[in-house]
């Protein structure tokens, strides 16, 4: 396939073929593809475990002119699989930065792609309404082998490749601050804890998988935040179980994301996928109660069953998105318990919809008095 050592290819399944020029990890890597509309972030974005496992699109036409420096990290290490771009940087500009992105890439052993018409690429994938699956390829391969392993990717080879493994207990900030909130970690981004510990909150990070009702009780948790994070949520019945138990104790609940599509499973809200996923930081969100419209930070693949959530006893719904009128935003009628399926700590992003952290925070004021 190759004909020069620095040539790359991208296949989509349907057959469309990009070509382009390899950059950092030389490999072969397949997966489901998707794409961010942000112009900044792309750090942030990358190391996003909300975007575990995607071939990620950025679609600004210049990535990694700003080099890589670690207060910009939202996790360790890159959580995408293969990254797509026009162009990648190998010098950056900004006096803080460590690294280029370049020298980022091949310490993360990370496949990529650039010299690809990004907008040609988003074209096509809006066109086909439909997720797809690609693969891209630096190593001398064929055509028909790449399609191949495409041919051969299965579902439970998206679950392995989006399945988050949660770390061991921690804690974050200071521990005489005002508040202590357990934060339920599903993929969880560091720039949530920020959000939160500069509002002189005191935090202990849980693992979904090795916790219970007690454990949060014992930390004397005042609230509870439910993370973002990777994979489909109806795959994840087993973290129910957990929401049903905190809901049952009367403890104030903000969901985000992932976090927010769980929640709304435990209410018996029907979860679908979108055609293709809302990615970026620039979507448009009006607040049904104060008529205000906020620019949000999006990073997700599924979306909530409106007509069953208008219907629910329970349940009302706060926010809606201007692009497709997909509820994006409910809260519970009687308790403190709400969510979104964006991204209020707004890494990268506007800050419009920091304002749900005080909500947040509001709500265990008032619990705390009752």
């Amino acid at each position: 396939m190759n004909n020069h050592i620095n040539d790359a290819v991208l296949l989509l399944e349907d057959g469309h073929i990009f070509r382009g020029k390899s950059f950092g990890k030389k490999g072969t890597v397949v997966g489901n593809i998707s794409f961010n509309a942000g112009v900044t972030g792309y750090q942030e974005v990358m190391t996003d475990p909300s975007n575990k496992g995607q071939l990620l699109i950025m679609s600004a036409s210049h990535i990694g002119n700003y080099g890589v420096q670690e207060a910009d990290l939202e996790s360790k290490d890159v959580q995408i699989k293969g990254l797509i771009a026009k162009q990648i940087a190998s010098k950056f500009s900004r006096m803080t930065a460590k690294i280029s992105m370049k020298e980022y890439l091949e310490d993360q052993e990370m496949v990529a792609i650039e010299n690809i018409d990004t907008r040609a690429l988003i074209s096509h994938l809006r066109d086909s309404k439909k997720n797809m699956k690609g693969i891209i390829s630096s190593e001398d391969k064929s055509i028909e082998e790449l399609k191949k392993l495409i041919e051969n990717y299965s579902e439970e080879d998206l679950y392995k490749d989006t399945e988050y493994k949660a770390e061991e207990d921690y804690f974050y900030g200071i521990e005489n601050s005002k508040y202590r909130i357990a934060v339920i970690d599903y993929g969880l981004k560091r720039g949530i804890l920020d959000a939160l510990a500069t509002r002189d909150a005191y935090l202990k990070v849980f693992n979904p998988n090795k916790t219970n009702l007690e454990a949060i009780q014992d930390f004397k948790a005042q609230g509870v935040l439910l993370s973002n994070g990777p994979g489909n949520p109806e795959n994840m019945d087993a973290k129910l179980k957990l929401i049903e138990e905190i809901k049952s104790s009367g403890l104030p609940i903000f969901g985000i994301g992932l976090g927010f599509q769980l929640l709304a499973k435990s209410y018996n809200i029907p979860i679908t996928a979108l055609d293709f996923a809302s990615r970026g930081a620039n979507h448009p969100v009006i607040h049904l109660d104060t008529k205000k419209c906020e620019i949000t930070a999006q990073n997700h693949s599924y979306k909530i069953c409106a007509d069953t959530l208008e219907e629910h006893p329970d349940l009302i719904a706060t926010h809606r998105n201007l692009n497709d009128d997909m509820i994006v935003g409910f809260k519970h009628k009687n308790q403190a318990i709400f969510g979104v399926v964006y991204h209020p700590e707004s890494k990268p992003g506007t800050h419009d919809s920091q304002y749900l952290f005080d909500d947040f925070l509001k709500n265990i004021e008032a619990h705390s008095k009752s």
